[in-house]
């Protein structure tokens, strides 16, 4: 939890694990999964404890990656006890490296996960990211290849995140 001790944007913290969240029933309007899906071991019991903190007509924003880009396949691909030390030589980063489970990281696993819980998908994109590769000017040019490819037709279905707006109805 070093990265919630560490974080200036958060002023009221609460440590807690995602599946067994530390509030009552309705206590949130709206819940952010910013680059956390990704790693939940059990997205189903994840998303029922949010959809059960959620207020009726509460959002669930989610920010993940998509994992039918081909940089998400390199990332399964390497063990998860390599990607704290490729982040901290690539990226600089010395924080909490979670193992990625990419459970739910696809539109249609989204979907088939949340809305028997209760949600209704509000909007879903796709977006490309040239930077999430980026460790140089060689990568840098590379990724923006990948992301311009990928912004056609139907091989946009790969592009590198996944932003997605869910309504508790």
């Amino acid at each position: 939890m070093q990265s919630l001790s560490v974080n200036s944007e958060i002023s009221r913290r609460v440590a807690s694990f995602v599946e067994h969240l530390p509030f009552r029933d309705g206590s949130f309007d709206l819940v952010s999964m910013r680059f956390v899906v990704e790693h939940l071991q059990d997205p189903n019991l994840a998303f029922a404890e949010t959809a059960r903190v959620l207020t009726p007509g509460g959002l669930l924003a989610i920010l993940t990656p998509n994992s039918r880009n081909p940089v998400t396949w390199i990332i399964r691909g390497v063990p998860n006890r390599y990607h704290g030390p490729l982040s901290n030589r690539f990226f600089g980063r010395t924080v909490d490296t979670y193992p990625v489970q990419y459970r739910a990281n696809s539109i249609p696993r989204l979907d088939r996960l949340l809305l028997p819980l209760g949600f209704a998908r509000r909007k879903v994109e796709l977006n490309g990211d040239p930077s999430y590769l980026s460790f140089g000017p060689v990568s840098f040019t590379a990724s923006r290849a990948l992301e311009r490819l990928l912004g056609a037709g139907p091989l946009r279905r790969g592009r590198v995140h996944i932003l997605a707006m869910y309504e508790k109805v």
